[in-house]
């Protein structure tokens, strides 16, 4: 199934519209992984970290896709911006950042400030895309010296491995950047509504999560 599966997984898309950005396409990973695990477990186990690395970099392409939709980078902040700005019209019931700040929910308001929109909130959710691609990178090659050395124990939650210290490590930074892609989306959601942001990101976050 995975020999049948492969060559259709790497087709092109052929809406020329929706290529803003490179669109990571999981399938051709997936069915090499199952190919190579029935040959070659320890190769396997290294096509899968090469393959978390591509879901990190996946994260990083679907939240520049929304920015490339809003006109790139400066003209993002811009928006941010925008929404800042208070006037006689503005109904401060019904804007949520009618005071030019993203609040956190709790608990996280309880150790961290206000971001402002703007130029800061908008750095702040790059920084934390950004770094946990890196810091999936660097656990990804951190994973396969380990294993070479027979200490990786992937599953296995004991201090003898360093399994349990990458999880721990790869899913705090995680779970930030998806916070930042939710408040980023809140914040961009009506001018992104023609391209349906929501439904992009909880197929994206169900990809991340279910694999």
């Amino acid at each position: 199934m995975s020999c049948f599966l492969l060559p259709l997984t790497t087709t092109t898309d052929e809406e020329k519209d929706e290529q803003k950005e490179p669109n990571p396409n999981y399938g051709p990973d997936y069915d090499s992984k199952a190919i190579l695990s029935l040959v070659d477990l320890g190769a396997a186990f290294n096509c899968e970290i090469i393959r978390d690395c591509y879901e990190a970099f996946a994260l990083y392409c679907f939240e520049r896709y929304p920015i490339a939709c809003l006109g790139g980078e400066e003209r993002t902040i811009e928006f941010m911006e925008s929404r800042a700005i208070i006037t006689s019209k503005t109904p401060l019931l019904e804007d949520s950042y009618a005071y030019g700040v993203v609040e956190h929910p709790f608990p996280f308001n309880c150790f961290l400030s206000h971001w402002n929109l703007g130029s800061e909130f908008y750095h702040a959710v790059k920084i934390g895309i950004v770094r946990y691609m890196i810091l999936k990178m660097i656990c990804a090659l951190l994973a396969m010296i380990l294993e070479s050395f027979g200490v990786y124990g992937e599953g296995m939650f004991e201090w003898r491995y360093g399994y349990p210290y990458l999880a721990v490590v790869l899913n705090f930074s995680q779970s930030w950047a998806l916070y930042c892609l939710v408040q980023f989306y809140f914040v961009t959601k009506e001018k992104l509504e023609p391209i349906k942001p929501l439904a992009k990101f909880l197929t994206f976050k169900s990809i991340i999560f279910l694999t």
